[in-house]
């Protein structure tokens, strides 16, 4: 085996950084409209607002920008049909932070770290968890883009009617749902939720497994689901069936969102960057009628709050001539600049904690304020949603076994040793 790079590829690779470093610090102006940056990215808040604001955007890239948005299986799909084309037709694409592993283990995208470094680029200010979230090995896949925390929105007048606080604990939430949840012509229900079939469900899971202190893998990555926590976590879910909307065994990701703005549902289960759809619908997050807290947890468990980030990467086969040009706009979308511009918008998400200090953006929008909360205070965790290449077939599985449970086909125990046997043979394959 050879000892390292010839002298000519040493050479090459040299002039290429030396590329990069230029470029990056170069002006606005100097970038010509002809390299204008293409992305494919999922149609998340983030990606709505680059849509909709791109003359502004363009105006911070300092060039032309055009973009594709695709719902979640459909862009895991393309990203991987954009692999094996001979040249990438994407400058960046992103990237849910669940896929980092797969994607870095099969070559996917370009490693970031060393290019960041010779350009001397500073991620001292973004979010710590969802940087560590973006890196794999040693290697940094992506810059997280837009970070989020599923927590609970809530109707703070249905609440103070009932002289409670938000819920702590699932027993809470539960007795609150039951209290508000009422049927007939002003059907309302107690709850929404991500129940259905597949990956929407199965993420779920995950994270009520977490509420309820388990984990999906053990201390030896031996996968750990047909356990007592997620038995009750899925005794949780089932009990979560009788406060939920008719539907909710088909409802999944923006739905429940919806549910909740048009009044159909009292609590809500969300990702924080979902707040833009939100006000879009009506909700205004100032006037104090929607409260912000941290997932419930089982009584005795400890809170934590599942982290998730979209990430912006640099595909693999994007030719060389374009990665100095990419590398570029992918620090300029994720900056604090971008952040705030996606923040002003509506959009909660936290990439840079710089950006807590700002009193007017904090009052704006509550559910960036507790995002700085949860980091601060340890409580922002991933590993329920595990950095392993086999993340988006754990998914389907879990969310597979316990829908059959939901439906009434399996019992719990059943569906853990089913979802236990085939996370197993995933993890020994």
């Amino acid at each position: 085996m050879a000892d390292g790079p010839r002298p000519l590829e040493k050479f090459r690779r040299a002039l290429l950084r030396l590329f990069f470093s230029v470029i990056v610090l170069a002006g606005a102006g100097d970038v010509a409209a002809a390299d204008r940056i293409r992305i494919l990215s999922i149609g998340d808040p983030f990606a709505s607002v680059l849509s909709e604001r791109q003359r502004a955007f363009e105006q911070l890239l300092g060039t032309e920008m055009s973009i594709e948005l695709a719902g979640y299986t459909e862009l895991r799909r393309r990203i991987l049909l954009n692999a094996f084309a001979p040249r990438s037709d994407f400058d960046l694409i992103a990237i849910d932070m669940g896929w980092a592993p797969e994607v870095a283990g099969a070559d996917l995208v370009q490693p970031l770290d060393a290019l960041l470094a010779d350009a001397r680029i500073d991620l001292t200010s973004l979010l710590p968890s969802a940087l560590k979230g973006a890196t794999v090995g040693d290697r940094i896949v992506g810059l997280p883009v837009q970070p989020h925390a599923e927590v609970l929105f809530y109707d703070t007048e249905l609440l103070e009617g009932l002289g409670l606080p938000p819920p702590e604990t699932t027993d809470e939430l539960l007795s609150i749902g039951q209290a508000l949840h009422r049927g007939g012509a002003n059907a309302r229900a107690g709850i929404c939720w991500n129940a259905q079939r597949g990956a929407a469900l199965g993420q779920t899971m995950l994270h009520l497994l977490a509420a309820f202190g388990g984990s999906p893998l053990g201390p030896d990555g031996e996968a750990t689901l047909d356990t007592p926590e997620m038995r009750a976590a899925i005794r949780y879910a089932l009990a979560l069936l009788a406060i939920s909307p008719p539907d909710i065994l088909s409802m999944a990701w923006d739905e429940r969102v919806e549910a909740f703005a048009a009044g159909r549902c009292a609590m809500t289960y969300a990702w924080t960057g979902r707040t833009l759809i939100m006000e879009r619908l009506g909700i205004d997050f100032q006037s104090g009628r929607i409260g912000v807290t941290a997932p419930p947890h089982a009584a005795g468990k400890p809170r934590v709050s599942p982290l998730g980030a979209w990430l912006l990467a640099m595909p693999a086969n994007l030719p060389e001539e374009r990665q100095p040009i990419a590398l570029r706009a992918l620090l300029r979308l994720t900056s604090e600049d971008a952040n705030r511009r996606y923040l002003e918008a509506g959009v909660g998400t936290l990439l840079h904690t710089s950006l807590l200090a700002d009193q007017a953006l904090v009052a704006k929008n509550p559910a960036f304020r507790l995002l700085g909360a949860l980091e601060e205070d340890g409580e922002l965790m991933d590993w329920m949603r595990p950095s392993i290449p086999q993340f988006q077939a754990l998914s389907e599985i879990l969310g597979t076994e316990v829908h059959a449970v939901l439906v009434g086909q399996q019992d719990v125990s059943t569906a853990t040793a089913a979802a236990q046997a085939a996370f197993t043979r995933l993890l020994t394959e």
